[in-house]
């Protein structure tokens, strides 16, 4: 059974506000694993107004497919303005800032809302090394199977800096609605294995790239 490593994962102890361990272990994760994600990262109001638009956007998601090269299958949708104000406006930005000492703009065409139901997957992937310097994704709702299996896509295994032992990542982050996943997606491989029957998961998935001065 795959473990998840202690320091991978921290529990946010301020939902009003970022801590300061917060910041230290996820620069500590960032350096060591390539991602990091942090446990009831937003509130239960917060959380319930994205899930409200998620469920609103749902009626225009379109089914997306990948490529020969990397095999994606998922349903996407626009964000609204609750999703764009927290990934561009307020502590989301201020915590981006702090992590990363570059300052970042949100890709709004490379953002969305994302939908996975059984079948779905994402392959090993690197994502787009300009669009997506920084990878976000927050969970807002996750289904679980009843049935016992060995199987699940309700993981984001991270690989590191190459593609070739799917079989051993270097870490395995558990889907979790509430957590919040922070990435160098463009420069650490990554994967979501195939969700199994009765499993599914919405999510905001956003890229960040770098703000060039004027």
């Amino acid at each position: 059974m795959k473990t998840t490593p202690k320091q991978a994962v921290q529990k946010s102890r301020d939902t009003s506000g970022w801590a300061c361990d917060d910041i230290v272990t996820a620069r500590t994760n960032l350096e060591t694993a390539g991602f990091t994600c942090i446990e009831c990262a937003v509130n239960s109001q917060l959380l319930s107004e994205l899930r409200a638009e998620a469920f609103h956007k749902k009626k225009d998601a379109v089914p997306v497919c990948g490529t020969s090269q990397c095999q994606y299958h998922a349903h996407l949708a626009g964000l609204g303005k609750a999703g764009v104000a927290f990934l561009a406006e307020g502590r989301m930005p201020e915590f981006l800032d702090s992590l990363f000492d570059i300052p970042l703009r949100l890709e709004d065409g490379s953002s969305c809302y994302t939908y996975y139901q059984p079948g779905d997957l994402l392959e090993a992937h690197l994502d787009h090394a300009e669009l997506c310097i920084v990878t976000v994704i927050l969970y807002l709702d996750v289904v679980r199977s009843g049935k016992r299996s060995d199987k699940t896509g309700l993981e984001l295994h991270i690989l590191g800096k190459s593609p070739s032992d799917e079989g051993n990542p270097r870490v395995v982050l558990p889907t979790e609605a509430g957590s919040l996943i922070i990435g160098l997606g463009s420069a650490n491989w990554h994967k979501r294995p195939t969700l199994q029957d009765g499993e599914f998961i919405t999510a905001i998935t956003a890229c960040y790239s770098r703000l060039l001065s004027a």
